[in-house]
């Protein structure tokens, strides 16, 4: 669970959300006062109310908090170091890194980054 409350944190950051909004939505959204409090189930709650607030508006046509934080998810499961992702982004999407992407260069990035990871497992198997 550590993890994920560094998630919700992070996310609390990137949206510049203030500590007492931030307990607020904790409260109403899963019914805590503390991250650390969280249970699964709560931590998608907090996590969906964050996606529905207002605090969470994405730039016409760039690419979504969503988007991001599942492409990183990605990386991750790859194991990939900052400087071979930012290689891959670039030759192959011609951006310099995923906040530079629109919505549409995003989900592209997606779908060819889960055919890699069911590559690599069927590779493994």
């Amino acid at each position: 669970m550590d993890k994920k409350i560094a998630v919700i944190h992070k996310i609390k950051n990137d949206l510049k959300i203030s500590e007492e909004e931030y307990r607020k939505i904790l409260k109403e959204s899963a019914g805590v006062i503390s991250s650390k409090e969280l249970d699964d189930i709560g931590y998608k709650k907090v996590i969906k109310a964050f996606m529905k607030s207002k605090y969470y508006q994405e730039k016409t046509g760039s690419i979504t908090l969503k988007q991001k934080y599942y492409i990183n998810s990605l990386f991750l499961k790859l194991k990939w170091d900052k400087t071979h992702t930012l290689n891959y982004i670039k030759k192959y999407f011609h951006v310099d890194g995923i906040e530079k992407m629109d919505k549409k260069t995003a989900s592209k990035l997606i779908v060819a980054l889960n055919n890699i990871i069911k590559k690599s497992a069927e590779n493994y198997s």
